[in-house]
């Protein structure tokens, strides 16, 4: 039962790799439809998702108002990344705390709050003096 156990494992690390490929590219396949159709409704738009700078090609073909539309879903999206940071890392904290499950999942929680609050702050501080751009 052990030998069993200890050959399956391998076979199990590439059929979860092979399940994740898989999942990434039916995603860059949908996408990549969803950008096509959005092309067609509007000629303007430039990029396609298998560009290695799409973001900035699709975000230089918007106009003011959609690049404000963009702007204020990136602030509820970082609202909600932070609120959701906070509430896992709590969850880990008392899980480290009372079922010795160890301070590493908080940890991981903290690294990935960090980023966030980095880069925004860096942008903030960034933008706010006169004459900036991105």
């Amino acid at each position: 039962d052990i030998l069993l156990r200890a050959s399956m494992g391998p076979v199990h690390v590439f059929l979860g790799l092979g399940a994740f490929l898989v999942n990434l590219f039916i995603t860059m396949v949908f996408q990549q439809k969803l950008v096509d159709a959005t092309k067609q409704l509007y000629p303007e738009k430039q990029g396609s998702v298998y560009d290695t700078k799409f973001q900035k090609k699709w975000m230089d073909s918007c106009d003011e108002a959609e690049r404000a539309v963009i702007g204020q879903c990136s602030m509820k999206a970082y609202r909600a990344m932070s609120t959701a940071c906070l509430v896992l890392w709590a969850v880990f904290v008392m899980g480290g705390m009372f079922f010795d499950g160890g301070f590493l999942p908080a940890m991981a929680i903290c690294v990935v709050w960090g980023v966030g609050q980095s880069v925004y702050s860096y942008w903030c501080l960034k933008l706010s003096k006169p004459g900036s751009t991105v």
